[in-house]
């Protein structure tokens, strides 16, 4: 009797552990009953820098333009991104992880572009626009090349590496100057590594470290005003949306620009049009009415900067990204 209950039970644990995998004729798990399993939600962490590898396929040059067409299809006419590179471009080879020009880039070359995930890119195909760092892969051996903003634990903001200069890791400025470690915490890196640790962040000594420029300022310093060039005083800026220096455009444009410091707001007059706005305050004013936009009007540097959408909803001005990167200002 004894030997019978322990083959019953023997025979449920056993008919339990098949069950899951229990297939109907065709082959198909039988599903109807079961209820999907979900495991623990990550939360996506989104890097500083995007990366994007290929080949140079076309250089273009204009006279105010510099542009390279990188792919990972060749195929594809359509496929990979257009990158204009500007003064602002950081040019570097990996094999020699040194600094080069723009003029030392040829169709065929394996690159890899890191640009910002800010970054503003016209739409079309394949995609346009500028490129922060751009790393020719030319070495013989495996280089690494790791692009983000450290924290003051010297870890990555995606969390995928963190290093550990030694004495003989060269730190450098993008114009070759030497800078000491204490001030690379918190800072927008480019880090070139040969050997990582497989862990989690990987963990490095790199070979090279260089300190990007520490500016949220990253966009343009002029901008088209009805076709015409304006050398801005106070450069656009980017963090969430594209922020505009409010008193250059206006009066470029016409304007009447008057501040009130008691109440930081700031009145924009031509002819009968009258708007207004203040500093931190979501609401823009036209003729008494009220306008929300998602951004407020911030000051930086005792100037005031308002959202490219002010210009566009609030102005009713036309307002875009030209081709070369460019922005264009038009009524």
């Amino acid at each position: 009797m004894k030997g019978l209950k322990r083959f019953i039970a023997l025979s449920l644990a056993f008919s339990i552990f098949i069950m899951p995998f229990m297939v109907s004729a065709d082959g198909a798990v039988e599903t109807e009953d079961m209820a999907p399993i979900k495991g623990p939600e990550e939360e996506t962490i989104i890097p500083d820098y995007i990366k994007y590898q290929g080949k140079i396929m076309d250089i273009k040059e204009k006279e105010a333009s510099f542009s390279i067409w990188v792919t990972d299809d060749e195929s594809d006419p359509y496929s990979g991104m257009v990158f204009y590179i500007t003064e602002d471009t950081i040019l570097l080879k990996d094999s020699t992880r040194d600094f080069i020009s723009k003029d030392d880039l040829e169709i065929g070359m394996d690159v890899s572009g890191f640009y910002s995930k800010d970054t503003i890119m016209l739409m079309t195909a394949p995609p346009q626009l500028g490129v922060d760092v751009l790393v020719v892969r030319d070495s013989e051996e495996a280089v690494s090349v790791h692009v983000s903003k450290f924290n003051d634990e010297l870890i990555s903001t995606d969390n995928l590496l963190k290093i550990f200069p030694k004495e003989d890791t060269v730190i450098i400025n993008r114009y070759g100057e030497r800078i000491e470690e204490e001030y690379i915490k918190g800072r927008d890196l480019i880090v070139f590594y040969t050997i990582a640790n497989l862990s989690l962040p990987a963990q490095t000594a790199p070979g090279k470290i260089i300190v990007m420029e520490e500016a949220e300022i990253r966009v343009f310093d002029g901008v088209f005003i009805k076709d015409k060039k304006v050398k801005l005083n106070n450069p656009i800026y980017k963090a969430e949306t594209v922020m505009l220096p409010l008193r250059q455009i206006a009066e470029a444009l016409g304007y009447e620009v008057k501040w009130d410091n008691e109440t930081k707001s700031v009145e924009l007059i031509k002819g009968r049009e009258q708007f207004s706005l203040t500093i931190g305050s979501l609401d823009y004013y036209y003729k008494g009415r009220v306008l929300k936009l998602d951004t407020a009007p911030e000051l930086k540097d005792s100037r005031t900067f308002a959202p490219s959408a002010f210009f566009e909803k609030v102005l009713g001005l036309d307002v875009r990204v030209m081709e070369d990167g460019v922005i264009s200002i038009k009524e």
